[in-house]
């Protein structure tokens, strides 16, 4: 019996990995598809990008010639006229296909297209959607995160943003605590995750775009931002650049080690603890995050996992996306071991 089990699941995840190397256009289809594009380039475009639905972008162009990474993938494209044409991949597979069109120097829009190249035949509207990309600094090469990430917050800062990190005034009424689950799961699946959304009344754009979760935010000056509704206490910036899962637990016991803030007792925060931080209203950063916090983060991994096929995964906050997903632990997990950022957290006694 046991025999004929191990049987079944062997066969089940020998078909998932085929059905995945069977997905994507094949690259030399989308390196066709950007070669076909004649026009002259009218714009450089190398620096640093945020797209609301991709999150962060890092582009390099020689000519007309762009590569790069957005998102979790890395891009190739061409710049041509003042269009930009992008092939998002992994291995020798096209995942994503995106034409889009300048507006003006700084921002791009158009469509992106899964499995199919974007404005070929094949590519149904079902599989179609928006994206968008603003500049956030101009001329830095992809891998430069740290010169990206001060250089973007330097040049992003508002007026809206130096007066969100000023705390703010005791309200006239207490407020009601809204206990979060701050105990992870190893178990967590998305009916698990689709319901404490609903429940909670948690932005997301792909389980609940009308949500808006009720914080105050006090900046308490010293690294750190107190939710008064949640009573959680959130690293103002946190870790960059980002990591494995495994380095990013190991992030958050540096933390104690240091006594980070006056506090030992950090932790990786829970997916429900992290979905109370996603806003519907997007930052001029492009994030879906009060400005108290510092722009350079866009995801988050969480401590909530699942295990699919025999390999594990947690959940991510993406912040740049306004949604949520999973990301693989392990090289075996669908696309490898990913990296992301961590922004930890503590409860206020």
């Amino acid at each position: 019996m046991n025999s004929r089990k191990h049987s079944c699941k062997t066969l089940l995840a020998l078909t998932l990995a085929l059905s995945l190397t069977s997905c994507g256009v094949p690259m030399t289809e989308g390196e066709k598809w950007l070669d076909s594009q004649k026009d002259a380039p009218e714009m450089n475009i190398a620096g640093m990008w945020v797209s609301p639905e991709w999150g962060k972008a890092n582009f390099k162009q020689e000519k007309r010639d762009v590569s790069g990474v957005l998102g979790d993938y890395p891009v190739r494209g061409v710049v041509s006229g003042n269009n930009l044409y992008l092939l998002m991949y992994a291995g020798d597979k096209v995942d994503y296909s995106a034409k889009l069109k300048a507006s003006d120097e700084n921002t791009f829009q158009g469509s992106y297209a899964k499995y199919s190249i974007i404005d070929q035949p094949g590519s149904g509207s079902d599989s179609i959607r928006p994206i968008n990309l603003r500049r956030a600094s101009k001329d830095v090469p992809p891998g430069d995160t740290g010169a990206v990430g001060s250089q973007a917050l330097q040049e992003g800062k508002s007026t809206q943003e130096r007066v969100a990190a000023i705390p703010k005034k005791a309200p006239e009424v207490k407020f009601v605590r809204i206990t979060l689950r701050e105990r992870p799961e190893q178990n967590f699946y998305e009916n698990d995750l689709f319901k404490m959304i609903k429940d909670r009344n948690f932005f997301s754009k792909s389980y609940n775009p009308s949500g808006d979760f009720p914080n105050d935010f006090v900046d308490n000056g010293d690294g750190t931002v107190t939710d008064r509704v949640t009573k959680l206490m959130w690293q103002k910036e946190g870790a960059s650049p980002e990591a494995f899962f495994g380095a990013a637990l190991e992030y958050v016991q540096e933390l104690n080690a240091k006594k980070f803030g006056g506090y030992t007792d950090w932790r990786l925060p829970t997916i429900e603890e992290l979905c109370s931080l996603l806003e519907p209203v997007q930052t001029e950063m492009g994030q879906h995050i009060d400005t108290v916090f510092a722009g350079s983060i866009y995801d988050s991994w969480s401590s909530d996992r699942l295990t699919r096929y025999g390999f594990r995964y947690a959940h991510v906050a993406y912040f740049g996306k306004g949604d949520v997903d999973i990301s693989g632990v392990e090289s075996g997990a669908n696309y490898g071991q990913r990296r992301h950022s961590a922004r930890a957290v503590r409860t206020m006694k």
